[in-house]
């Protein structure tokens, strides 16, 4: 079993709540990019998509 970070937990939940990469990454004042590859590394981690991007 894999753990996820108290980051990562906070970075799912603001994209679950807010919908779109960038408002999470407005609300949480990070990068757009951080938040994105924070998803790809959780992806990779997992080996299963977590968010889908379109």
């Amino acid at each position: 079993m894999h753990k996820l970070s108290p980051r990562a937990l906070e970075y799912l939940n603001a994209i679950a709540r807010y919908k779109t990469l960038r408002k999470a990454a407005s609300r949480l004042n990070v990068d757009p990019s951080a938040v994105s590859r924070l998803l790809s590394q959780l992806e990779e981690n997992l080996l299963l998509p977590v968010w889908d991007r379109t």
